[in-house]
């Protein structure tokens, strides 16, 4: 519910349409376009929804790869898995006083979603042979300020 939240106010003031822009250049390097970074922002809340959101992604391949990989981040509903077992096989220290080693543990977990999701896609960048050729085409809103009314009450 938070991170749709956030996002919501992302989309409301015009950043997540900038994040996509900034993302693109990255993103071609792994066979995916700007468009896939809202799948995988929306895969760590659930990745049903992620996979649904891939509608908007134009080339064939660019989503197929993207709903390939949108699984692979690390998604709410690991996170109690994720916490019972580094509760279990970490152990409780602190480096440099202030950094637990089972934060820095969860952290890892998730970016090592991240790094696999972008391996995989540049391997499958050259397994799947579709030569559909692929543009990047995007209306920038005006920045504003987002308004709370949106996302701020449900009815």
């Amino acid at each position: 519910m938070i991170l749709f939240g956030l996002i919501t106010l992302l989309e409301d003031s015009g950043y997540m349409a900038r994040i996509s822009f900034l993302m693109d250049k990255l993103m071609r390097k792994v066979g995916l376009n700007g468009k896939s970074v809202m799948p995988m922002i929306s895969g760590f809340a659930c990745a049903i929804p992620g996979i649904m959101s891939t509608r908007n992604i134009e080339n064939k391949k660019e989503r197929l790869l993207t709903i390939m990989i949108t699984p692979l981040m690390s998604c709410s509903a690991r996170l109690p898995v994720y916490t019972i077992l580094i509760g279990l096989v970490v152990p409780d220290t602190y480096y440099l006083g202030i950094f637990s080693a089972r934060g820095l543990i969860m952290m890892f977990m998730y970016l090592l979603g991240v790094v696999m999701a972008l391996i995989v896609s540049l391997v499958l960048k050259w397994i799947i042979k579709i030569k559909e050729k692929s543009f990047f085409i995007l209306e920038l809103p005006v920045y504003r300020a987002p308004r709370w009314k949106t996302w701020g009450s449900p009815w």
